[in-house]
Formats: C-alpha cells, structure tokens, sequence
C-alpha cells in the first residue's frame, strides 16, 4: 500500500555597484572637460596613484539594477573592486571587468524582487521543472505559489522558514506543503516522499534541494558584477527579505563618512574612491567619484550597464582636485529619447 501510494503522490509533490559612473555633463564647462581629456588619465595632481590600491564602493539607498528586471536594493555597502585577471582595469562599460568583495552591507529584496530573481535565475536552468514562482509574506515566513511539472504540470504552494546555512546558503525550509488547495504535508511524511524526490537541479549549480529543503546560493545567482562576501544574517518577511554581509560597522554612516564624506551630504548616492576606475574615453586614478540621486524623495534607481543614459541625462562638474561630482535622474524615470532601446538591456 505505500508503495502504491508513493507512485501516486510522486508526480503531484513540491517542492534572487555596483558600481557607479561617471562623467560628462550636459552643461557647458564639464562637457568640454570630457572631451579635452578624452583618451587620457585623469589623477590629481597632489598625489600619486598606486597601481596596486583597488577602488572602494560605497552606496547608500541605491535600487541597483544588474539587468533591466533582476534589481537589489541596497540600504548601504561598503565593497573592494576587484578587477578580474582578464580585465586588469575596474570598467563602467564591462560589469564583468570586476567582482565586488563585501566588507559590509544591508540589503534587501521586496517580494517582486525576489520573486523575479527565482524566475529568471534560480529556477531559470535547463530542465528546471519549477516554474510561474510568485512569493508573498505571512508573518515571519516565506509564501511560494508554483508550478511543478512531473509527467503533469500541476499547481503548488509550500510556506517555509528562511535562515542562513556557512554564510553562503539561503534555506527554505518547508513546513507546510500543498497540492492545489490540498495540504500533503503529513501524507508525504507518511510514505517518505520529499521535495527532493521532485526537484533534482543540476550539482554544479548554485540551487540544491535536501529532503524538504530548497538551498539557494543567492549572491552566485546575480548576474556580473558578482558579489563576494559572507551573509551573517537573514530576516523576513513583511518588508522582504533582508540580508546582512559582513560586519553591519564596515557600512555605517561613520565607516562611509570617512571614505567619501563629500557623497554624505546626499542621501542617496554611489561613491568610488581610490584605484583606477575606466569609463568611456577615460581613465580616472586615484579615483574620486560621487553619483547622487537628482531626486532624493526615492531611492536611487541605478542601472550599470545603461550608465551613459543616466550619465547623458544629468549634470556633472569637476573639482580643483580633479574629483567628479554627478547627479544623475533614476533609471525608470528616463524617457525613450534619453535613452533608446537600441542601448545595453542587459
């Protein structure tokens, strides 16, 4: 009798910048300045640049975009650009030209957020059986309405608890599952079916499932560039998911005052310091550059690899010490003339 209850259950069980920009303004002076200094390096001349030294990120209440649809937002970062080996220079123009190492951040995801980060990253590989995921809150745990295709395709919802597993691992544990609005949790138990009799990802890839437990390498699921660094705590759910990295101190205002304290005036903003910084025509050492938000009232909607629209459609001045200073429009407020559909999407 179990046996021939598992076969019948089977096919019905269930079971995600950083960077800134920088630039020309569209006001006369800082317009010319970027076309003089095309093709050349940009460093202040009262210090020396070490080619060793990597730029700094900070943020603070940035909405950043890694595609068009996949966005994080930031509460405040504090991260080391890596250039990769391959690029040897930190890009605006390259996302995938450096790796962010967290020292420490707040971020937070809203359920749409996440929602399309399961569906077009985490759950987006080939032969994925898992599909439609829509997420929503009750209380301290996390919603998930799907589609489960196993011979069948059939409706499913399953509530579970969010912690962190080695710093890395985002767990979903189920504790409550149903097949349409049929609740299976206790019959599954019964005749020792799981999620993972199910859902079977591939093992090199960045999602596992164990027993009743989906594990999810969220910061390996975002796309370039990626974000190195170890989760020390998760929180859900009414205001999203939260994630904490590193040491919460390395991103206070104090932590981020010291390195770029002209940026604090701003509330929004993405500032870079030190190190060399590519972007466009130029090259800027010893890097000083501070993007803000043109309109404070939200948070600052950033996307990367669209940065000359934000850039084109903002003003920019330089400093006597060479440093840039941009306010830039939020990417969603951009209309098709500033920036056409013929550019990056991501």
């Amino acid at each position: 009798m179990r046996k021939e209850l598992r076969a019948l259950c089977l096919p019905f069980i269930i079971t995600g910048t950083l960077a800134g920009v920088v630039a020309c303004s569209q006001t006369p002076a800082p317009a010319e300045a970027a076309g003089t200094l095309a093709d050349t390096v940009i460093a202040s001349p009262s210090r020396r640049s070490d080619p060793q030294v990597e730029p700094v990120l900070t943020m603070r209440n940035v909405q950043f975009r890694f595609t068009k649809d996949v966005v994080v937002g930031i509460d405040r970062i504090r991260a080391t650009m890596e250039p990769t080996a391959k690029a040897g220079i930190v890009s605006f123009d390259d996302p995938a030209s450096f790796d962010l190492d967290v020292a420490g951040a707040a971020i937070r995801l809203t359920m749409p957020q996440a929602q399309t980060l399961m569906n077009e990253r985490v759950f987006a590989y080939k032969g994925s059986n898992v599909h439609h995921l829509e997420l929503a809150a009750d209380g301290k745990d996390l919603v998930i309405h799907g589609a489960l295709t196993k011979g069948a395709t059939i409706p499913f919802t399953m509530k579970g608890s969010l912690s962190m597993r080695e710093g890395r691992w985002l767990a979903v544990d189920a504790n409550e599952i149903k097949i349409g609005a049929v609740g299976v949790t206790g019959l599954l138990k019964a005749i020792h079916v799981t999620m993972q009799a199910m859902i079977d990802p591939p093992s090199s890839g960045q999602v596992r499932v164990e027993k009743n437990t989906i594990l999810i390498d969220v910061l390996s699921e975002l796309p370039a560039p990626h974000v190195h660094g170890v989760v020390t705590a998760v929180d859900c759910c009414d205001r999203g998911i939260g994630l904490t990295l590193g040491a919460p101190a390395a991103a206070g205002d104090s932590a981020l005052r010291a390195i770029a304290p002209s940026a604090m005036s701003a509330p929004n903003f993405i500032a870079i310091r030190h190190g060399s910084l590519r972007f466009g025509k130029m090259t800027m050492t010893d890097s000083e550059l501070d993007l803000m938000d043109a309109d404070p009232a939200d948070p600052f909607d950033f996307f990367l690899r669209d940065y000359q629209c934000q850039l084109a459609a903002g003003d920019a001045h330089t400093t006597l010490q060479y440093a840039w200073h941009v306010r830039m429009p939020d990417f969603a407020k951009l209309g098709p003339r500033q920036c056409p559909p013929t550019g990056a999407t991501g």
